[in-house]
């Protein structure tokens, strides 16, 4: 669990004080720090004085995940590991978040010390993102508002929440949204052909490039490749990426095509399906966490990205071990076919695949690269050393262009 939303949650619902934080971790805890949680629950609860305020789910000691919000506790709940804060409030949590205390539904304790909270405001559902930092729900918005605008060129900016308000908060900076409807679907749960029906659905409601716009998209290619070089700056990283940075800086520098937004982070756990989707054809009801979005990146980034994600979730395998399958050359049928509706719809070459998933993984590495220093020796293995020696391969096999 994250201590740090567990806290905003508290501060919020009105608690003096939140859990300890040394009981709480990201890491699932041993026995005896889980009895320690349960313990310190109890003692809560029998020395509380006035309200409190109960939250359980499942596993809720211990990781992040969906949570209910009630005002009694029982017995099981306690075993479970029920947090209890005392003198909080669904009333003091609903003034602060100017919600429908009666109609507060569901929270999500959320990594990286994000707090957010499914409610109503006005009988409208509604999803409030409760951060730190200031930024981040400004990059959230600006990528709405580009969102909006470039998916209203297919009529599907409905798909895209708009943003209700946005303000500072002693708790944090709050972002208030509109809650499309639909839900969200795992990948793991599905057969190969719904997978490929899911991902084919997800792929085609992602606008095409209206027109080409080089002066703007060279200048945003450039940006991205110097971005891409700051790899080189870790002594852990360099090494491994060297001339897969090398390549694809030349890529990017030398794209005299087309650009399109791309969101980010597109995949599974950011598209919502309607409620019938395994039952008949796939329709994509809303996209959202537009946190990552740039308006101008290589065309068909957001569908490769999806693809591959949702593959690796379905194999149960490592995003990263998919890169090196697309470039080995050895495919699986399901992902053959799941390749080809990312290669038709945005007609990529698959010279253009290969860059691409290169380019993908040199962005993934960029997120990480500040905890790189405590990799495990597997996550080195499954992230740097083995892409790093099929990209290499690729790239002495595979010429710069297609012509």
């Amino acid at each position: 669990m994250s201590i740090g939303s567990l806290d905003k949650f508290a501060r919020l619902a009105g608690a003096h004080t939140g859990p300890p934080q040394w009981l709480y971790n990201d890491h699932w805890p041993g026995r005896a720090r889980r009895a320690l949680q349960i313990a310190s629950s109890l003692i809560s609860w029998l020395t509380a004085r006035g309200d409190i305020l109960v939250l359980k789910g499942k596993r809720l000691p211990a990781a992040s995940g969906n949570v209910e919000a009630c005002r009694q506790v029982s017995l099981s709940a306690l075993a479970q590991g029920a947090v209890i804060l005392r003198r909080a409030s669904l009333d003091h949590l609903a003034n602060e978040l100017r919600i429908d205390s009666e109609k507060l539904s569901r929270i999500y304790l959320a990594d990286a010390d994000v707090l957010v909270i499914l409610a109503t405001r006005g009988g409208s559902p509604v999803v409030i993102h409760i951060a730190d930092d200031q930024a981040r729900g400004e990059r959230y918005q600006h990528g709405c508002e580009w969102a909006r605008q470039v998916f209203s060129s297919t009529g599907n900016e409905h798909l895209i929440p708009h943003i209700i308000d946005y303000r500072k908060h002693p708790a944090g900076w709050i972002l208030t949204q509109e809650r499309l409807s639909g839900r969200v679907i795992s990948a793991g749960s599905l057969s190969a052909d719904a997978l490929i029906a899911h991902v084919s659905a997800a792929i085609d409601v992602l606008p095409l490039p209206v027109s080409n716009r080089p002066e703007c998209g060279n200048a945003r290619m450039e940006s991205k490749s110097h971005e891409l070089t700051s790899l080189l700056e870790n002594e852990l990283l360099r090494p491994g990426v060297l001339e897969s940075v090398s390549r694809i800086s030349a890529w990017l520098n030398s794209m005299q095509r087309e650009t399109a937004m791309a969101h980010g982070d597109y995949w599974f756990s950011n598209v919502l399906f309607s409620d019938d989707a395994l039952t008949s054809k796939p329709r994509v009801t809303g996209i959202v966490d537009w946190e990552r979005a740039s308006p101008d990146a290589p065309v068909g980034e957001d569908a490769l990205f999806f693809t591959v994600f949702a593959f690796a979730h379905w194999r149960g395998c490592s995003p990263m071990t998919v890169f090196c399958m697309i470039w080995d050359g050895v495919q699986e049928p399901t992902l053959e076919r799941l390749l080809e509706l990312v290669r038709t719809r945005f007609k990529l070459s698959l010279n253009d695949l290969g860059h691409l998933s290169i380019y993908l993984w040199l962005n993934h590495l960029l997120r990480h690269a500040g905890s790189a220093s405590g990799w495990t020796e597997k996550r080195t293995q499954e992230w740097l050393r083995q892409p790093s020696q099929c990209a290499r391969n690729w790239i002495e096999s595979t010429p710069l262009n297609d012509h």
